[in-house]
């Protein structure tokens, strides 16, 4: 006679499964620890200044107009900070040698292993030019020229830059409130750290509220009868 092999239990499918939850939920709060590194750039009076306002509300830590060759020192100071793991940077063509050094100073970033990513931002020539004329300032590379020359010099010029980006956001139809719920909605970082907080203040009617209150509710106690 053959000995009967013993029978392999297999663990409920109740277990594995919350094992897998538990697993996924500790390899997203370690995504989300990792250094994030968002470079905004684009053409000018895309809505880059609007956008690095709306993530430093949203909880990133934002600098403006930080040289190239710096980067990489501020991407290891990052990684070593908590507060800093989510950054934005804002780079353009304000700098001289941004169009030499950014394309080789971002491959050695996501070379090291940093989670870097470019969001390029750019708009209609003829939105652009208004923008220009609504806010009376020179573009950049068009000093003593009219606007629309800087404009059309800066987009050929950034090509090679955009074919890089991420994620390329036309700004021609955003209103400045709309440009900014769409980047609170995307780059929000407490939403996925902060939990929902509830606050409950009760008051009497007699004297009203004395802050402002989402969801007013009565509740009456009427004496009771004998």
């Amino acid at each position: 006679m053959s000995a009967r092999a013993p029978r392999r239990r297999t663990p409920p499918a109740s277990r594995r499964s919350r094992r897998d939850r538990r697993s996924e939920a500790r390899l997203g709060r370690d995504r989300r620890s990792e250094p994030r590194i968002l470079v905004i750039t684009g053409l000018s009076g895309s809505g880059k200044t609007h956008v690095a306002r709306a993530l430093e509300d949203s909880g990133w830590f934002c600098v403006d107009n930080l040289p190239s060759a710096l980067i990489p020192r501020f991407a290891e100071l990052i990684r070593d900070s908590t507060e800093l793991h989510r950054s934005a940077l804002v780079v353009d063509m304000r700098e001289r040698d941004f169009l030499k050094q950014f394309p080789q100073v971002f491959r050695q970033l996501r070379a090291k292993g940093f989670a870097a990513s470019v969001l390029f931002l750019e708009a209609e020539e003829k939105v652009l030019q208004r923008r220009f004329s609504e806010t009376r300032r020179p573009h950049p590379l068009a000093i003593n020229q009219p606007a629309i020359e800087g404009i059309r010099e800066e987009r050929e010029a950034l090509r090679p830059i955009r074919k890089m980006a991420d994620l390329i956001l036309d700004t021609s139809d955003y209103t400045v409130h709309q440009l900014r719920d769409y980047i609170r909605e995307h780059y929000d970082v407490r939403a996925e750290q902060s939990p929902l907080v509830l606050s409950v203040m009760s008051f009497g009617y007699r004297t009203s509220c004395s802050t402002p209150a989402s969801c007013p509710t009565r509740i009456s106690c009427p004496p009771s009868r004998p």
